[in-house]
């Protein structure tokens, strides 16, 4: 009977190694996406991490209603818009 070679265990310089290799290409994606997609996605992301911050303090928000409250305020006209440069 033939032992199985034991595959090494990863050890800290390569999975630093594999972390940097995956945040290097999420960041290139991410600078490859037009910039409607990229603000688009930010402003998806606030409700979720004001709740998650608010539960953290111990003063729980629904996420659902800050999601509403956002779009009301992205509807409204110029919110979005960069300040002019007066």
């Amino acid at each position: 009977m033939t032992k199985q070679k034991i595959p090494d265990k990863p050890t800290a310089e390569t999975e630093n190694d594999h972390v940097g290799t995956k945040l290097t290409k999420a960041i290139e994606h991410w600078r490859s996406l037009p910039m409607e997609e990229r603000q688009r996605r930010h402003l998806e992301a606030i409700p979720r991490h004001v709740a998650n911050s608010m539960a953290m303090e111990g003063e729980p928000v629904d996420e659902e209603w800050l999601r509403e409250r956002l779009a009301r305020r992205i509807r409204q006209p110029g919110i979005l818009k960069p300040p002019s440069g007066s």
